[in-house]
This record gives structure tokens, C-alpha cells and sequence, in this order.
């Protein structure tokens, strides 16, 4: 269903899901409401049909033809990092709220281009909240840890259970490695089941996923002059080798300065 050409944005749209209105479900709680949004506003000479169907590019599950009435609202849910996007549009105007920032500038670069197709001259605004940098980060952190230590216990099964049948049993081993051995069947099965997850993650990748969150505020804002943002630029811009933990971990830590 994933209607972008670019693989960051294919990321995007093929990782989200509709949500209703929080008014519809009092357990939804909506970026607007209780997250650090940035906002992304679009003004210009188009219908309500045109920036539908831009919206339509861009994201997955709405409708092809614009619903009824004048305007709608959209609300969105990043179903890897649970990140928000609330989109609202009418004739003219475009809201679009997000605790992601790459999301804005995801959205930001695709929704120009769909209005460029068509000769249509936007006026483009935007209101940054350096806190959504590190809370995007903070939600993806967790995850990294979790998959690089699932990574690191599958690659030590064989090693111990050649240390199992040279000893004869594990009680030399420190409980941590005993668990190992005695889960080793499930950990396999749960690395096989997420090969997306890891290469996601730790894959060799020029802008991994949240590599690419912390740059896009220093991008997207146009400020390279921080210390802390040309140092993350530079790690990146001289590292076409695969991309470790350490360097995405450094990312992470560099991100706690604002």
C-alpha cells in the first residue's frame, strides 16, 4: 500500500495506521494533546480535492475521493515507534501535526513536490519543538537495545552449547548464559520473526531511522552552527561503513544536550 518512491518515506507510510478522533476513543491520546508537536502549515491556491489527493500519496488508508463537507481530519499512529500524526485540510490550507519531526519533513519535501506536478506555488510554515527530538529518540532507544542484546544472545547459543557438551552440564555458567541455553529455542525463533526490526535498526544504513530524526531538526530548521549538530553530522557524513552500535548510541547521547 505504500504509495511513496523514496524508501525513507515508504518507512513512513507502510509503518502507520488511521486512529479515531480522541473524542471517539478517550484511550487514544493524541499528539496535540499530551506529545511535544511540530506543526507544518500549507497555504496556497488549491481545492480541497487537490490537497486530498496529496495526502492520499502520501499516507496510507485514506480514501481516494475526499470526503464530504469542507474540510477533514486525519489522525495517524506510527505502529514501530508509536509517533502521531494528526493531518487537517481544507481549500487553501493544510495542518499537519506530528511528535516526529522526519515526519514533517517527510511530509514537508513529498507534499511540495505533489503541488510543484502541478504548478501550484506553496507558502510553507513551520513551528519546531526541540523537546520532540529527544522524546523521538527516547522511544527508539529501547527498542535498539532491545534488538542489538536479542542479536547478541542469539550469536552466543552455539558457543555455549559446545561448552555445554565439553563439560557435560552448565553449572559453570553464570546464570546470565544458563538462561541462554534454556531459551534458546524461543530467542532463535524471535530473531527470525523480526529481520525487518534488526535491519531497521542496525542495518548499513547512511541515515538510519532515528540518525535521520535527530539531523532532520538541524536540517529542518536550517541551524548546522550547534556544536552537538555538527558533530552527528559529521560522524555521518565520513561513515559509509556499516553502521554500529556505537555510532546510533552516540547519536542517541548527543541528543540529551538540548
Amino acid at each position: 500500500m505504500c504509495s511513496a518512491t523514496t524508501a525513507d518515506f515508504c518507512w513512513l507510510t507502510c509503518s502507520v495506521r488511521k486512529t479515531p478522533p480522541a473524542s471517539a476513543d478517550p484511550s487514544v491520546c493524541l499528539s496535540v494533546t499530551c506529545r511535544p508537536v511540530n506543526t507544518l502549515t500549507l497555504t496556497g491556491q488549491f481545492s480541497f480535492a487537490e490537497v486530498h489527493s496529496w495526502v492520499a500519496f502520501c499516507l496510507p488508508e485514506v480514501p481516494e475521493k475526499p470526503p464530504a463537507g469542507e474540510g477533514v481530519t486525519f489522525y495517524f499512529q506510527n505502529t514501530f515507534l508509536d509517533t502521531q500524526l494528526e493531518s487537517t485540510y481544507r481549500k487553501g490550507e493544510g495542518v499537519f501535526k506530528s511528535d516526529n519531526i522526519s515526519t514533517i519533513s517527510i511530509l514537508k519535501d513529498v507534499l511540495s513536490k505533489e503541488a510543484t506536478k502541478k504548478k501550484i506555488n506553496l507558502n510553507i510554515s513551520y513551528e519546531i519543538n526541540e523537546v520532540s527530538v529527544k522524546h523521538t529518540l527516547e522511544l527508539i532507544h529501547p527498542k535498539l537495545e532491545y534488538q542489538l542484546l536479542l542479536a547478541k544472545k542469539v550469536q552466543l547459543i552455539d558457543a555455549l552449547k559446545e561448552l555445554q557438551v565439553h563439560e557435560g552440564n552448565t553449572n559453570f555458567l553464570i546464570p546470565e548464559y544458563r538462561r541462554i541455553l534454556e531459551e534458546a529455542d524461543h530467542l532463535q525463533e524471535e530473531y527470525k520473526k523480526q529481520p525487518a526490526h534488526l535491519e531497521r535498526l542496525y542495518g548499513q544504513w547512511t541515515f538510519p531511522e532515528h540518525l535521520a530524526t535527530f539531523l532532520s531538526y538541524w536540517l529542518f530548521t536550517g541551524d548546522h552552527q550547534r556544536k552537538a549538530g555538527q558533530r552527528g553530522q559529521a560522524r555521518v557524513a565520513s561513515s559509509h561503513e556499516p553502521v554500529t552500535a556505537g555510532l546510533l548510541l552516540t547519536v542517541f547521547i548527543l541528543s540529551s544536550s538540548f
